[in-house]
């Protein structure tokens, strides 16, 4: 009963439930000899199962509670209570907190200093600086007693264990060893607290700061400032830290050598009185053997799924930043579920396995970038991958189910030991000899962005406010009452007239005040009124600290592409394509229009980049490169373009030749 499974993000337990019905299967198999058991053995071995191998977390404290119903029910065997789940099942937000106490030792890095929106630069800026200086040299001092705290914690987690559920006096006395094991730790547990709040903390006149000073003072058991430490909990409470090592510890903790056990055995604490949580000289787990790999045998789940795009407006800015440096890298437009691959990955022993249910972009763009591809290069192996499965569901939407296997690093892991990988990975149902991040059989290998194709794709005008976009009856009357409002009023096009309209028009017009400050605009008081009265109020109601500058430039685009105006300029027509469209279909329209952001936008005006763009040969490159909306593709600029290796010049010259020779005849 060693093996450990884990759902990092369990919510009502159904996954830990499917997992806890095959294994009960399989050792009731092993306890009867029967292929078939009855059900009394099969409840039985599953009551088994769930005491000893499942652990789950979630975010939602109330999917926490009815995830250990669920099991409740599923191991409930008359005559017996119902078996001890606080120690397996537990609350937090897997993604935030410390994952290894050695982090403590070495302070708060200088990442967490990072102003994001409007915060106190200046301040923020001197907190680094500080931190930096009170970082240096100290923290070996705490590394014995974290590595004995740790030890100690992983014995009276397995001594709660042993503890049989087989009467309430048990279960009673379970639950009394494993709260005074949780409050024996909290010193540490707040050390964790502030490390971790050290990456949520405001900069601003006023606020408690957290820097190392703090955090070693708090490891040496000495008295902090109690603002700080109520602001860390707060923080805590708030985002729910979890921090691994001491939910966890007898996963993450294993004894090497008798002589170490014997130097915990021996130590002050372990030599209380029986009753206290450390007491280990009798445990039936204090031998080595009993102590497995650190790490999960198995990871698995649904975990949950947000576009970057959503994070820092769903969980904040300091929660965006904080995926940013704790999951390096990760960023763009990178889903939540990326962060989730990678949490699950580190939490594996070697040789253990991941299967978890994935957005179906986690093999393109960002999302690939911040996830498989990072796991690959740290050595999984992806096993077993199935695209693009209808949701059975509601939502209309489509996942990916993905496999991995994290190597063994023992010299006995070749090819002839049980713990190399057997058979080939499955992709889509067939054997294939490799399976890469971008999920497919082809080699492991990134694009470079090319210096010859900076600066000549681009995404549209993000305006922010429908109050910009005027009706074309409206535009024409404020065209006619003043010829100079043409300055600041032009055609509109969007996605949705680029694939509807037979001749790819806009449909409206739109109000663009350029990069222009408030008084230049103010030349223009008939299209400055419509924007106070129509965007004005919308932009005003932001709250977002991201949204300071929309707020105050409200009679401004939200993204005024400043970059693409000059590399367009010159020409009389450019190249377009909708950033999302199922069909690859590329137009030339005027240039002097204003493309919303839901184009793409190419600074070309001849035939040649227009047949190479539109070519298969392109199409497949962007198919491959960009990430996917259910059946349609995503054309991102930086991945599709950027990347994409255009013939020589030479090519282009040929090209020109040809066409020269074939008219002339």
């Amino acid at each position: 009963m060693s093996i450990r499974i884990l759902d990092p993000a369990c919510g009502s337990g159904h996954f830990l439930l499917a997992a806890a019905r095959r294994l009960g299967l399989e050792l009731a198999r092993l306890r009867t000899g029967e292929e078939e058991p009855s059900p009394e053995a099969r409840r039985e071995a599953t009551r088994e199962v769930i005491a000893h191998c499942i652990y789950g977390v979630d975010k939602n404290p109330l999917a926490v509670e009815l995830c250990k119903v669920a099991l409740w029910i599923e191991s409930q065997v008359p005559g017996k209570p119902l078996t001890f789940l606080d120690h397996r099942i537990r609350c937090g937000d897997s993604l935030v907190g410390v994952w290894d106490l050695s982090v403590l030792k070495a302070g708060i890095p200088d990442e967490a200093y990072e102003p994001v929106g409007d915060e106190d630069r200046s301040q923020a800026r001197t907190l680094k600086k500080r931190n930096a200086a009170e970082r240096a040299g100290q923290g070996d001092l705490f590394a014995g007693d974290l590595d004995d705290t740790a030890l100690r914690a992983a014995l009276a987690v397995l001594e709660v264990d042993a503890i049989p559920d087989d009467s309430v006096e048990h279960l009673t006395e379970k639950a009394r060893r494993y709260e005074r094991l949780r409050d024996s730790l909290e010193p540490i547990r707040r050390a964790c607290h502030l490390w971790t709040a050290a990456f949520f903390q405001r900069f601003k006149p006023g606020t408690p700061a957290i820097t190392t000073s703090v955090l070693y003072q708090a490891l040496a058991r000495n008295p902090v400032h109690g603002q700080i430490i109520g602001h860390a909990e707060a923080l805590a409470a708030r985002h729910r830290f979890f921090h691994w090592p001491l939910e966890f510890p007898e996963v993450f903790q294993r004894i090497a050598n008798r002589g170490e056990k014997e130097r915990i055995a021996n130590s002050e604490v372990a030599n209380r009185e029986s009753d206290e949580p450390f007491a280990i000289r009798h445990s039936p787990f204090a031998e080595p053997r009993h102590l497995p790999f650190a790490g999960f045998d198995v990871v698995l789940g649904n975990p949950p799924f947000m576009g970057g795009l959503k994070i820092s407006g769903a969980l904040g800015d300091k929660y965006r930043h904080w995926l940013e440096v704790a999951y390096a890298p990760y960023g763009g437009t990178a889903d939540l579920c990326a962060a989730f691959y990678r949490r699950a990955y580190s939490l594996l022993k070697p040789g253990g396995r991941l299967g978890m249910v994935a957005t179906n972009t986690i093999g393109q763009g960002d999302t690939r970038e911040s996830g498989l591809a990072v796991i690959l290069r740290e050595g999984g192996t992806i096993t077993f991958a199935r695209r693009f499965i209808k949701w059975p569901g509601a939502a209309n939407v489509e996942v990916n189910l993905v496999a991995l296997h994290k190597p063994h690093h023992s010299p006995l892991a070749t090819h002839h030991s049980p713990f190399a990988i057997r058979h080939s990975p499955i992709l889509d149902g067939q054997p294939v000899d490799f399976i890469s991040s971008r999920l497919d059989a082809d080699p492991e290998a990134e694009p470079k962005r090319l210096p010859q194709n900076e600066g000549k794709a681009f995404q549209g005008d993000i305006v922010r406010g429908i109050g910009f976009v005027l009706e074309p009856e409206e535009a024409e009357a404020l065209l006619a009452k003043d010829p100079r409002n043409a300055d600041c009023l032009f055609p509109y096009l969007n996605g949705e007239d680029l694939n509807s309209h037979p001749e790819q028009k806009p449909s409206r017009y739109v109000i663009c005040f350029h990069d222009w400050d408030l008084e230049r605009a103010r030349q223009y008081p008939d299209l400055l009124r419509i924007v106070e009265e129509r965007v004005k109020p919308e932009r005003e109601a932001l709250r977002n600290r991201d949204d300071r500058r929309d707020r105050e430039n409200w009679w401004r685009f939200a993204r005024y592409r400043s970059d693409m105006r000059p590399a367009i300029a010159p020409l009389k027509r450019v190249l377009v394509r909708s950033r999302v469209s199922e069909l690859h279909a590329i137009v030339f329209v005027p240039q002097g229009w204003i493309y919303n952001e839901q184009l793409v936008v190419f600074a070309f005006d001849d035939d040649y980049h227009f047949a190479l763009l539109q070519s298969s040969v392109h199409e497949v490159w962007l198919r491959k490169q960009a990430s996917s909306l259910r059946t349609d593709v995503r054309y991102t600029p930086t991945d599709c373009f950027d990347t994409f290796p255009f013939p020589p010049v030479e090519y282009e010259r040929i090209a020109n030749s040809e066409w020269r020779i074939a008219n002339s005849e």
